[in-house]
């Protein structure tokens, strides 16, 4: 890559990739419209952003401008509703595991005391994104340099498919994250009995799983209705245990290509490298 190869081109935008402004976005759109008349009830709340960045951007770029504008300003509109806000660079898998649409920039992690204190922080707030500061080259107007997916979702899981916590070792655990939809024409009814009567039961039995739990998510607007999350010692256990074994998810009654879902998934690690709220660290 050039190093004068600015952030953001000229080209034409590409079907499907969101500006870098849809990282502010994920954040701001949720709360208000449909979201404030669903009633599900759960106490705090926690709000995914898996991040994917455009072909050829460096995420060191990203980085930076996250780092450096964002995240501050986010927090300083945000702070008197957010509790949490970390992000987790993601694990540089080999493309063997594409089949699972893995994205390899980061995971960011936003908790919030409940459902009713995220919606309030997006109702009558003084600030937009008229206030925030662009990456070099603006983003009105300029073509996609990440892709962003959000989920929010209970802190709490609503299923524990093991029903145990793995025990500490002096290497992080592999933990690979999904987002998924049930395909067009699928019943979310017969889409959830799928994947609690059958998927995640038979995904609970691979072998070297060490944590496997899901969750609903929380806003009927958001693209994903389920998160789930399953962790393994290192990546070549879970190689073994789903992409070499495709076996362990098995075939829906709807059938189509494996894995039979649409989905977004990433792997991170068991601590964020980024907290920022709590860290002060030197930016790339």
């Amino acid at each position: 890559m050039s190093r004068n190869r600015p952030l953001f081109r000229d080209a034409r935008p590409r079907a499907g990739w969101l500006r870098l402004a849809a990282l502010l976005a994920t954040v701001l759109a949720a709360g208000t419209g449909a979201h404030a008349q669903e009633d599900r009830s759960v106490n705090a709340i926690k709000h995914y952003i898996f991040i994917q960045p455009d072909e050829g951007v460096d995420l060191l770029w990203v980085d930076r401008w996250y780092m450096t504008f964002h995240a501050p300003e986010v927090r300083s509109y945000y702070k008197a509703w957010q509790r949490h806000y970390v992000s987790f660079r993601s694990y540089m898998v080999p493309e063997e595991a594409d089949v699972f649409n893995v994205y390899r920039g980061r995971m960011t992690e936003i908790i919030f005391d409940s459902r009713e204190a995220y919606v309030e922080s997006r109702i009558r707030n003084d600030y937009g994104i008229s206030r925030y500061t662009a990456p070099t080259g603006g983003w009105a107007g300029r073509p996609g340099q990440v892709e962003t997916i959000n989920a929010t979702i209970p802190v709490n899981p609503d299923e524990d498919f093991l029903g145990k916590w793995p025990p500490p070792k002096a290497s992080p655990y592999y933990r690979w994250i999904v987002a998924f939809r049930y395909p067009e024409g699928v019943s979310e009814e017969d889409g959830e009995r799928w994947f609690l009567e059958s998927a995640a039961p038979s995904l609970a039995k691979v072998k070297g799983l060490r944590r496997f739990v899901a969750y609903k998510v929380i806003f009927d607007s958001q693209p994903y209705r389920r998160v789930y999350e399953m962790w393994f010692d290192h990546y070549s256990d879970w190689k073994a245990a789903v992409l070499d074994n495709r076996g362990a998810i098995p075939a829906p009654p709807w059938g189509g290509a494996f894995p039979y879902v649409d989905m977004v998934s990433t792997f991170i690690g068991e601590r964020p490298d980024i907290d920022f709220i709590n860290d002060h660290r030197v930016v790339p």
